[in-house]
């Protein structure tokens, strides 16, 4: 598989060096502003499988502009390497107590607060959050840093992009650079190499995915006005539009909560992992603004037997669960519930969940993903390992090998043995809980 890496020099160069057990080609496209992201996409994807954008940054440009032709992924800025940023800043600087940020969402800066233990007071975390498609988008962020340290409202500079972090450097103001995490990288790898799969091998039919979004209105002092309804309205719609562009939809809004995108078969299987997860919407939404979240995905020999599927899905995803997802697909057979991720907050902690356990026992993200996924689909409590397999589709000796890792560490038990009618050792029945626990 020959996946492009675009980002700078530098953010390329720890991955390409990095050792994988994939077979992978990586072919380095370097830049120096994030804006040749554009000219370097167009005259190099037809050369790929798959593109992996370095940061969140090039990807949200690029994406604002084209439509992918193969499977394409970005490295976010994500919890653990932004806390590995800070603890060299703590190793590099003495009595930092105020940080000028760039391009983090809400939610991560109060993680970050959350992680550390720290009340807002303690220490401050500034953050800009420019528009990326402006032309004008790195001097508007380096003008933000810059005046944050020369009139003494930071400390210290936090960025993920090369270009502001060198420009920091030349004017002698302290700035440390968020760096690719190795976990996160090995998942992305996963991902784009199934996409592919996925991509290159499905049909194309016609696909159509409805969703229904309700907003929370009952608390208290969230909607002390209007506009703040119409502010998170925009924000809905923005990621609805975002996750349209990935999969190069027709968006159509039917009332003021129910949208559908219409797509193909093919690309909504790369972006969804072949049916099994969605990620449709900005973790800045969080379940104490949105109240229910139903999505259905729907294949047909045409468009309206899509649509028809669709509808049909969304009905079984708004009667099942607040936060729901169903796929219908060309032969009618209901699939689901799919993983919705990035959704609100019930979903953000299973996420963390399986990110304990992957780090605990080696295994791929990825991989545990399509575990909880089937295990949900199906709803299995107990399951043999030749059964488990097919259903991930991995093979029989990779699903053993993650399967011992995960009864080391406690996560599967054996509650007793299948008989076969042919001559060989009977299969073992399992059962798996994938619930962290240190």
């Amino acid at each position: 598989m020959i996946i492009g890496v675009i980002g700078p020099q530098t953010s390329i160069d720890l991955i390409v060096n990095s050792h994988f057990p994939l077979p992978i080609e990586f072919i380095p496209l370097p830049y120096i502003l994030f804006t040749e992201a554009l000219a370097l996409v167009k005259e190099n994807e037809k050369k790929c499988n798959a593109l992996l954008f370095t940061g969140q940054t090039p990807y949200k440009y690029v994406s604002s502009q084209l439509h992918p032709s193969i499977p394409w992924e970005y490295l976010p800025r994500n919890i653990l390497s932004t806390m590995c940023a800070l603890v060299r800043a703590g190793m590099s600087y003495k009595n930092v107590r105020s940080i000028s940020t760039d391009g983090f969402e809400e939610t991560m800066i109060q993680t970050i607060y959350k992680e550390l233990h720290i009340a807002h007071g303690e220490i401050k975390l500034l953050n800009a959050n420019f528009d990326v498609s402006s032309l004008n988008y790195l001097q508007q962020t380096l003008a933000y840093h810059v005046d944050n340290y020369k009139n003494g409202k930071a400390d210290l500079c936090l960025t993920g992009l090369q270009y502001i972090y060198e420009k920091l450097l030349e004017q002698h103001i302290p700035v440390i650079k968020t760096n690719p995490n190795f976990y996160v990288l090995q998942e992305k790898l996963e991902l784009l190499s199934l996409k592919q799969q996925v991509f290159t091998s499905t049909k194309n039919l016609p696909a159509i995915v409805a969703m229904r979004l309700e907003l929370k209105q009952e608390y208290d002092g969230f909607y002390k006005s209007e506009l703040a309804k119409i502010a998170l309205q925009a924000k809905i719609t923005e990621s609805i539009y975002a996750f349209s562009q990935r999969i190069g939809a027709a968006v159509f809004l039917d009332g003021q909560c129910q949208y559908y995108l219409i797509t193909n078969q093919r690309t909504l299987a790369a972006e969804t992992n072949n049916f099994t997860s969605i990620n449709i919407l900005s973790s800045a939404l969080t379940i104490e603004n949105v109240s229910t979240l139903s999505i259905g995905l729907g294949l047909g020999h045409t468009d309206m037997e899509a649509k028809i599927a669709a509808d049909s899905a969304l009905g079984r995803a708004t009667r099942a669960d607040a936060f729901s997802c169903y796929l219908i697909n060309e032969n009618n057979k209901l699939s689901g519930p799919l993983n919705i991720l990035a959704a609100p907050q019930k979903f953000q902690k299973l996420s963390n969940n399986l990110t304990a356990i992957s780090y605990q026992t080696g295994i791929g993200l990825a991989t545990l993903k399509r575990i909880e996924q089937v295990l949900l689909q199906y709803h299995i409590t107990n399951i043999t390992p030749y059964e488990l397999a097919e259903h991930c589709q991995i093979s029989l000796r990779s699903i053993n090998r993650i399967l011992q890792k995960l009864e080391q560490f406690g996560y599967l038990a054996v509650i007793g043995k299948e008989p076969r009618d042919s001559s060989g050792r009977p299969s073992r029945i399992i059962k798996l809980n994938l619930v962290y626990h240190a």
